[in-house]
């Protein structure tokens, strides 16, 4: 892009004091029009921590023993892998994570409520 063109775009200029020095930060802004590019879904990495667990680890090996009986309904383990089992997992690590920072969460608040009130 030349100059010429980025003085186009141009939206506004302001010049601010700059924090601990006695420099000046000329803050410009400019409007690109890049258009908005959709990258799909976004990839779901699994949280290992949760692995650390004991119950949790015990949540998963009784869900185990359940997927198990479902084999025999996929033509392959491939299959049963794939279409069955992947899911579940995930959905799992998803809603245990979810619930862990939701406590988390309440448990800040509830920590935090007394010196917010003052």
């Amino acid at each position: 892009m030349h100059l010429k063109t980025i003085g186009e775009k141009k939206e506004g200029i302001e010049i601010n004091a700059a924090a601990f020095t006695d420099h000046m930060a000329v803050l410009v802004g400019i409007n690109l029009m890049i258009p908005f590019i959709h990258r799909g879904k976004r990839r779901w990495y699994m949280n290992t921590s949760l692995i650390d667990d004991p119950h949790f680890r015990d949540n998963i090996k009784m869900e185990w023993s359940e997927w198990k009986k479902h084999i025999r309904r996929y033509p392959s383990i491939v299959h049963w892998w794939e279409h069955h089992v992947k899911r579940k997992v995930k959905y799992i690590f998803v809603h245990e994570g979810t619930e862990r920072k939701s406590d988390r969460n309440r448990m800040g608040n509830f920590i935090m409520w007394p010196f917010t009130t003052c």
